[in-house]
């Protein structure tokens, strides 16, 4: 439930958008909350992350017939690419879509940027479209209240 329970009182603005963001990538989107409780602004940025959470809607439906069929997580940690990666196992704020997306939203209140460790392969950045060779630390990766950091693994 993007912005909690309903019942209570209203997220600030950067709660609700960063709350949606971690969502993305995850099975289903529901707002307990709408946009514009808030302003233009989180319209806007809610309405582009909706349609993001609506492009990867075949990604998220393949996650989970695997899910279904074998077991494996729709949303595993990093280190499941990797079990052998020391740093992947001590990334607590990221996480994957199947196999091939990683996302790494902004979990802590007032940040604009954040430390991404993408694992072994090359991986294109969901922002800017430069690829990325890992296993690499991304330092101070730039992530404006609009900007959800994210990163498609290449065949």
């Amino acid at each position: 439930m993007i912005g909690g329970n309903g019942y209570n009182e209203k997220p600030s603005k950067e709660l609700f958008v960063r709350w949606l963001q971690a969502n993305v990538f995850m099975p289903t989107l529901q707002y307990s909350f709408v946009p514009w409780d808030h302003d233009q602004e989180a319209v806007e940025i809610c309405r582009r992350y909706t349609h993001l959470h609506a492009e990867y809607a075949d990604e998220i439906l393949a996650a989970m017939e695997k899910s279904v069929s074998d077991g494996t997580p729709v949303n595993p940690p990093i280190w499941w690419l990797d079990p052998h990666d020391e740093e992947a196992f001590a990334v607590a704020d990221e996480f994957l879509l199947g196999e091939k997306i990683l996302a790494a939203p902004v979990v802590k209140p007032g940040a604009v940027s954040r430390d991404i460790y993408l694992p072994r392969g090359a991986w294109r950045d969901g922002n800017s479209g430069h690829v990325i060779h890992g296993p690499i630390w991304l330092r101070n990766y730039p992530a404006p209240l609009d900007v959800l950091p994210y990163f498609t693994l290449l065949e």
